[in-house]
């Protein structure tokens, strides 16, 4: 990155070319940084689909053994 002295001991020209020397570095490192952001946030959305799709069986499953149980408990009144 910076030579050993201080950054503001180097002439405009010298941190001109620093910063063009550190731009694709940087740009990588941004990069990286996006894709690992986007990474989380795709595992964050598969986690929230998962558990959704488990309330929505579970659901399911309590409305139909309700129903079930409404239908017997009706059949089986005189």
């Amino acid at each position: 990155m910076f030579s050993q002295r201080p950054p503001f001991d180097m002439s405009d020209d010298e941190l001109k070319a620093q910063a063009r020397a550190m731009a694709p570095h940087a740009m990588q490192g941004f990069n990286d940084i996006m894709r690992e952001l986007d990474r989380r946030a795709a595992e964050r959305h598969a986690r929230s689909l998962s558990t959704l799709t488990i309330i929505l069986v579970v659901s399911t499953v309590v409305y139909t053994f309700a129903t079930l149980a409404l239908v017997v408990v009706t059949a089986a009144k005189p």
